[in-house]
């Protein structure tokens, strides 16, 4: 709390008016973050209207933000006494499975199992793509590119193999 406050430039009493300990500063940042990436890929998917551009659209979207140093790595591999910032990592982890799980279940015939397997392929091999690039530094579309075509394929072995799903008419 001493370094953020001779960081930050302030008396070493005012981080504590804010927050109880290191922890809760790491948790607002990880809250923080998120909100501003979820803003920006709100603005993004506006135009995107089908599963592949919606796809693309979050692939570049979450690239951006690693290329900003928004995702700081330092903050990822916080870990905190209280396990409060790995449960709000977590958590989000659950939310961006969803999310994904739900553009594939919108865009695809596939039941929402199925989708929920496939986003939590897709999250985890993400991590995978964000390890390949800052070590390679290889061409971000590049990767993004490859990256999106082995998405497409794998939601297009399940929706070949997955039965109809179907949908209860409203009413």
């Amino acid at each position: 709390m001493e370094r953020l406050a001779s960081a930050s430039g302030v008396t070493k009493a005012l981080p504590y008016r804010f927050f109880k300990n290191r922890d809760d500063v790491l948790v607002a940042l990880q809250i923080d973050d998120t909100a501003r990436f979820d803003a920006r890929l709100a603005d993004a998917m506006a135009g995107a209207v089908d599963f592949e551009t919606r796809l693309r659209t979050l692939v570049e979207t979450w690239m951006t933000t690693l290329d900003s140093g928004d995702d700081a790595p330092a903050l990822q591999h916080a870990r905190t006494a209280n396990g409060a910032l790995e449960a709000a990592r977590s958590a989000r982890i659950i939310q961006a499975v969803k999310y994904i799980a739900d553009l594939i279940s919108e865009g695809r015939n596939i039941e929402r199992k199925d989708a929920l397997l496939a986003a939590s392929v897709l999250v985890a091999g993400s991590q995978g793509l964000a390890a390949i690039w800052r070590q390679t530094r290889r061409s971000r579309s590049a990767l993004i590119d490859t990256f999106v075509k082995m998405a497409l394929g794998a939601v297009d072995a399940i929706e070949t193999k997955a039965q109809p799903v179907k949908r209860r008419r409203a009413g």
